[in-house]
């Protein structure tokens, strides 16, 4: 379904901590972040993918929405009309996705956040990327996980 592209770790998530200033990503007031689960989403998630010409992912978010229990969407939204400007896969070991992804497939402990996908029609794309890197980061450690992947999938 999916070939790895890139892939970097994080093997101990307890003791990571974001660079300085990573957070700042955050902070900007003209974009909201959420995190979506399940197929009500499907709709929206898949006209954000055509109007960022990345239907190359559009299976893989299909399935993370369609496995509520194993996967999540993080999201960040314009606040003045709620468009949806850059989205990220996040998704647990227990996903149906695992197995299309090598290096999280039957590791123990493992998360991945993976297919991100950023429109163009935000300055600052750089920052939205680091904002889902780092609420996917933030949401497994809530979790306990203990390692991390970061995959870009094509």
């Amino acid at each position: 379904m999916s070939v790895p592209v890139v892939t970097m770790m994080v093997r101990d998530l307890s003791t990571w901590t974001p660079p300085d200033g990573l957070g700042q990503a955050l902070t900007n007031p003209e974009i909201k972040y959420d995190l979506v689960y399940g197929a009500e989403y499907t709709d929206v998630m898949i006209e954000h993918l055509k109007r960022c010409a990345r239907t190359d992912v559009q299976g893989i978010y299909q399935m993370a929405l369609s496995n509520k229990e194993g996967c999540g969407i993080i999201r960040a939204k314009r606040t003045s009309d709620q468009s949806i400007l850059a989205s990220i896969l996040i998704c647990r070991l227990e996903s149906k996705i695992a197995r299309f992804i090598p290096s999280l497939y039957k590791q123990t402990g493992t998360a991945c956040i993976s297919s991100p996908v950023i429109s163009t029609m935000f300055s600052d794309r750089i920052a939205l990327f680091q904002g889902l890197v780092l609420l996917g980061i933030r949401q497994f450690k809530k979790q306990g996980l203990r390692t991390l992947i970061l995959d870009y999938v094509s």
